[in-house]
């Protein structure tokens, strides 16, 4: 016969734990909402000045559309670099007849006007929202926080 584990004592180790894990999911779901996915700042217009098709680090997208862009807030003209996942690139944008990676979408090609976020403390780190990361976050942190709650039930519950 193997050893004996007793019910209570394992209750008494998983409902706290059960307790601090749920209340940390729940913190970090609220700070990625508030610093990722909440309008902080302003939105002013941007012009491209460049935009190639490169191969993308995210687990979700083959390519990506990395970005340079000039944009004026408070008098100050800034450039700025980055990175936008298209959520669809459509058949105008893929060369006829290649296997190479789709062209520039239409709404990011040089010359194209793009908003650009800004956050009034850091004016020179203005950046152009990508739709793919926001779509992805806004269902992925309220299950963070979900299953957060799920787990100081699962403590609140074993505690009892």
């Amino acid at each position: 016969m193997g050893p004996v584990v007793d019910v209570a004592v394992m209750a008494g180790i998983i409902g706290p734990l059960a307790l601090l894990v749920g209340v940390t999911l729940l913190l970090a779901a609220g700070s990625m909402w508030s610093r990722r996915l909440r309008d902080t700042g302003e939105t002013v217009q941007g012009t491209v000045t460049d935009a190639e098709v490169v191969d993308s680090d995210a687990m979700n997208a083959d390519h990506a559309v990395a970005l340079a862009y000039r944009y004026r807030y408070d008098g100050t003209t800034h450039e700025g670099h980055d990175g936008v996942h298209p959520t669809t690139w459509d058949e105008s944008d893929t060369p006829t007849g290649s296997a190479d990676a789709p062209a520039v979408p239409s709404e990011y090609r040089e010359g194209d006007v793009v908003s650009v976020e800004v956050s009034p403390d850091f004016p020179d780190e203005g950046t152009v929202p990508d739709p793919s990361f926001r779509a992805t976050f806004r269902v992925a942190v309220p299950a963070i926080a979900l299953i957060g709650l799920a787990a100081i039930a699962l403590g609140a519950w074993l505690a009892l």
